[in-house]
This record gives structure tokens, C-alpha cells and sequence, in this order.
């Protein structure tokens, strides 16, 4: 009785379509779900193999259709929405296929190699894990743990890179047992104390989320047993084979009328990314998917959040509110010393407040970042199609860093990671305390301090120059 209900509900095809095999109102990364689904029904004799073969294809459609050569999955059809699932998606391929006893195609793993890649910038001792888009917290972590397991568990890592992998791995299990886990509820926090998630993992969720952390964490060290590590302690050279990792990365997910892409540098122990994307319909106007810096611990973005971090929002004299986002042409990426120069131009602005992006060419911009170790700076040279009228323009800043001085523009705080933040452009900008405001409540925590900047009305006829610079430890 029990099996027989089980077969009707837990069947793919409540959100895929069974002539065209699309999926129903879901983004890309459900195609790996109801795959898994398909081959294990078929395990079970629930199903012949033709539905996992035709999920298989689908997804191999998708990746190359909207990727091309680079081999990142776009979360949407085509508008570009690349982030944690992108690159953990082949991963999760790539385990199906083990799982139900097979060697995953070549093609899975040459994207599975480019996910390790990526992911391999991101290891570290203190089990931080992916650092922008949606349903991070925790998952941010697992997201690496299966993609490295994977890898090494394809014999695609060298031993090196499975030594650093396996470090990583069980960092991020203490840091589940430490940091996630309430030791007052037994349960896992996502949302608690601070901390903020995204809708789609809301607290409604506790029983599922508790369940598919402890089971990722199971079913990865099982992996790791069988490659030899079972009881093993992490590396003692992780820091030595860590630093061997290249100090900077340009990650291509996709080029042609726009581009998009994804800098990663490591300075040190500090991992800082800057992720130049779109994130879709569902995600554009949230700053996780903001084209700005990410660095696990000390700049983050929050779950669903809109206020406009590290990014100008500009109000126009007849209402309209544009962000520089989701509309970026001609990448660039320069090494000039210990700098990195990465610039981008957008004829088009998003315009805020619509279902998805909607470009509007009233305004064109040119950004140009100026990364090195302990600054990161952005300037922005805003250029009017015609004179037009600017109602004011804003943006803020928000750190887990305390004790700001000075202002109007500029503050430098006596604790925390973040040593300075300064502005160019803006007429004005305040502190405060952001612990109780839940704009500035992160995966992690609620960040301490927020600024708030803002620019004038006045009517503009010439290119304008917006910008800051974040000095940090």
C-alpha cells in the first residue's frame, strides 16, 4: 500500500512536461531532479529507462544551447542567471550517475572539471562555502563538498587537489556541527539569530532542510571512505598546497550579446569574487545577484533583499528607478601589477519595479573595478542618451565591521574585517547600527553597520562619475 502511494507521488513528471519534456514553472536545475527521480524509479522497476534518458538529453540540450563551450548550466533560458547551481548542477549529475551504478559521460565530466575548478578557489579551513545567489547558508557549503566529492570520486582531481578537497570537506562538516546546528533545538539555523534566507527555504522547510544536510554529509563521506580517507585527519600542508591554487581566476559562463562571468581572487585566506550575471526574472533586482564584490564573512548579500548594495539606484524625474545590472557587454579582465582591472559597459539600464528586467537606454554606463590585496574599488561614468532629470540617486553599504568615524562620505571603523569605506559623487552618506534591521541580516548573521548614501535631484546633461573604495584586513 505504502510503495503503491509512493509511486504516483513521487513521480518527475508533476513538473515536467511529458510531450515536449519541458519543465513546468521551475528553473534549469530541476532537470538534474526529476533525473535522479527517473533513474532511481527505474532501479525500483517503477519505470522503464526511457524517461532518464530523455531528462538526460534535455539537460545536455540546455547546457549547451544557453553555455555554449564553457559548461555552466544558466538557470533560466537564456537570460543568464549563473550562479551556486550553475556550477554545483554537473556534480549533481555526475553523482545520479554513480549513485545508480554507472560512470558519468565524458561530456559530464569535462563540466564537471570546470566546476571543480571553480570550487577549488573557494576551499578553506573555516568551511565558508559559495558566496552569491539564492539558498546559500549551509548550502553554499554542501554545494562545494559534492561538487569536490564528485570530482575526486570520477578519479578527475590530482591527489593534491583531492587532499584539498577532503581538507574542505571536513571543515565544512564541523562547521555544520558548530555553526549551523542550534545546540539548544538539535536542529539546523537558517533562520534565526540574525540570519536570512531566501523564501524558497523558508523556516516551513526545517524538517527537509535538517534532513537533506545530514544526508549530503552522509552520503559524501561514504565517498570519501571508499577513496581511503575514513578516519584520516585533514592535510597538514593544506595551506602550502592552497597557496599553489591560482591567486586569480576569470570564469566564463557565456559571451555573446551580453557576457557573463565570474572573477575570483584569493589573497591569502580572503576569497573575493565579483560575479557579473543576470539574475533573471525571479532575481535581477536582489542584491545576491548584484554585479559588486562577495567575500565570505565580511561582504555579503541578503537572501531576497533589495536594497542597493554597492550599487547606485537612480531615480529619474518621471518616477522610473534604474540600476546598472543584468545588461553587461564587453568584459574586460587586465593585470596591471597586483591590480586587476575588470571592466564592462551597459547601453541599457534595468529598470526596477517590473516582472524581470526591462532595459532602458536613457542612461548608458561604463564600470571599471580596481582590485588588489586589501582595496577594491568601483567607478561608474553615467552618460544621459539626452539632458534629463534625476530625482536623486542611492545606494548603501552594509558591513559586519563596527565603531564607524568621520563621514559625510567617508567612515573608517575601529573593529572588523573592514577597515574603511569612502564614496565619490554622493552628496551625503550616514551610519547606524543594522543589527535589528532585517535589509542587512545575511546567511550568516546580521551584519552591524549600515551606510546609506545619496545624491541629489538635479538635471543632468553631461556623463557623471559615481564610485567607492573598501579598504579592508
Amino acid at each position: 500500500m505504502t510503495l503503491a502511494k509512493l509511486k504516483v507521488r513521487l513521480d518527475w513528471r508533476t513538473f515536467v512536461d511529458t510531450q515536449t519534456y519541458d519543465l513546468i514553472d521551475h528553473p534549469n536545475n530541476y532537470y538534474c531532479v526529476a533525473f535522479a527521480i527517473a533513474r532511481l524509479r527505474t532501479q525500483l522497476g517503477w519505470e522503464p529507462r526511457e524517461g532518464s534518458d530523455r531528462l538526460y538529453t534535455a539537460m545536455v540540450k540546455h547546457y549547451r544551447e544557453y553555455s555554449g563551450d564553457y559548461g555552466f548550466a544558466d538557470e533560466t533560458d537564456g537570460e543568464g542567471r549563473f550562479d551556486r547551481y550553475s556550477v554545483l548542477l554537473a556534480g549533481e549529475i555526475a553523482q545520479r550517475f554513480l549513485q545508480t551504478g554507472e560512470t558519468p559521460p565524458a561530456e559530464v565530466l569535462g563540466w564537471l572539471r570546470r566546476s571543480a575548478d571553480v570550487m577549488l578557489q573557494r576551499v578553506n579551513l573555516s568551511g565558508h562555502g559559495f558566496e552569491y545567489g539564492r539558498s546559500l547558508g549551509p548550502y553554499g557549503e554542501t554545494s562545494i563538498v559534492e561538487v569536490l566529492t564528485a570530482a575526486a570520486a570520477t578519479g578527475i582531481l590530482t591527489p593534491a587537489e583531492r587532499d584539498l578537497a577532503y581538507a574542505y570537506a571536513s571543515s565544512a562538516a564541523q562547521h555544520y556541527v558548530s555553526f549551523w546546528t542550534d545546540p539548544r533545538t538539535g536542529s539546523v539555523n537558517l533562520w534565526d539569530d540574525g540570519r536570512r534566507t531566501d523564501a524558497y527555504r523558508g523556516k516551513f522547510r526545517i524538517l527537509g532542510e535538517n534532513l537533506s544536510l545530514a544526508h549530503q554529509f552522509v552520503y559524501t563521506n561514504d565517498w570519501w571512505n571508499r577513496l581511503g580517507y575514513r578516519d584520516k585527519a585533514p592535510t597538514p600542508r593544506f595551506d602550502t598546497l592552497a597557496a599553489a591554487l591560482p591567486k586569480r581566476t576569470v570564469t566564463w559562463f557565456a559571451k555573446g550579446r551580453y557576457d557573463r562571468a565570474l572573477v575570483t581572487w584569493r589573497f591569502g585566506t580572503r576569497v573575493v569574487s565579483l560575479p557579473i550575471i543576470n539574475g533573471g526574472e525571479s532575481q535581477h533586482a536582489h542584491n545576491p545577484y548584484f554585479p559588486m564584490p562577495f567575500s565570505p564573512g565580511m561582504l555579503e548579500g541578503v537572501a531576497d533583499g533589495s536594497v542597493p548594495l554597492l550599487t547606485p539606484r537612480i531615480t529619474l524625474g518621471d518616477g522610473a528607478t534604474l540600476m546598472p545590472l543584468a545588461y553587461a557587454r564587453n568584459v574586460q579582465v587586465e593585470t596591471r601589477g597586483r591590480h586587476t582591472i575588470v571592466t564592462y559597459e551597459q547601453d541599457e539600464l534595468d529598470r526596477m519595479g517590473g516582472k524581470g528586467p526591462k532595459a532602458d537606454p536613457r542612461l548608458r554606463v561604463s564600470v571599471r573595478y580596481d582590485v588588489s590585496p586589501g582595496v577594491i574599488r568601483r567607478s561608474d561614468t553615467y552618460t544621459p542618451k539626452a539632458p534629463i532629470d534625476v530625482r536623486g540617486v542611492t545606494m548603501a553599504f552594509g558591513t559586519f565591521s563596527t565603531l564607524p568615524s568621520n563621514g559625510p562620505t567617508a567612515f573608517r571603523f575601529g573593529e572588523g574585517a573592514v577597515r574603511s569605506f569612502a564614496t565619490q559623487g554622493f552628496d551625503r552618506c550616514t551610519a547606524a547600527e543594522a543589527g535589528g534591521d532585517a535589509d542587512y541580516h545575511t546567511p550568516i548573521g546580521a551584519m552591524r553597520t549600515k551606510v546609506a548614501c545619496a545624491m541629489n535631484a538635479r538635471r543632468i546633461a553631461a556623463p557623471f562619475t559615481l564610485g567607492w573604495e573598501i579598504r579592508y584586513r
